[in-house]
């Protein structure tokens, strides 16, 4: 039996080495707000109040998930232009993965996997949808 909750997130913490570069990256890519910016954390907040925070870490892969590298959970951000925002994401910094028929699928600077969702009318800020988890393995 599958069980569905439905919350508002109030805040996801990412690990990056270079907290300043990844959160640097969001701001410009999303249009969101720097609200902390300090030797351990660097902290955006999006238009209607949900706040992502990069906190000092060791480096990790770019890439997507699979056995050797599991996947904790992934951004995916609202924009009425996915292909445009993930040329304007590459040209960030960001690498592109995959693709899908109303995602692209690339990973930030610091090597998470992030997707650009289609969503009509969004407008120059960019909306955060959901922060998606994902098992490294499904169980049939």
């Amino acid at each position: 039996m599958a069980i569905t909750a439905t919350a508002r997130l109030d805040l996801a913490i990412f690990d990056a080495a270079d907290i300043e570069k990844v959160g640097s990256f969001y701001a410009e890519l999303a249009g969101w707000d720097v609200i902390r910016n300090d030797s351990d954390r660097f902290g955006l907040r999006t238009a209607d109040g949900q706040e992502i925070e990069f906190q000092r870490a060791g480096p990790r892969r770019a890439g997507l998930p699979g056995q050797q590298h599991p996947q904790q959970f992934h951004l995916d951000l609202q924009t009425d232009d996915p292909q445009a925002r993930a040329e304007r994401a590459v040209g960030l910094g960001a690498t592109r993965l995959a693709d899908g028929p109303t995602w692209i699928t690339l990973a930030d600077p610091a090597g998470h996997p992030i997707d650009l969702c289609q969503a009509d009318g969004v407008g120059p800020v960019m909306g955060l949808f959901a922060v998606t988890t994902r098992p490294a393995t499904h169980s049939a």
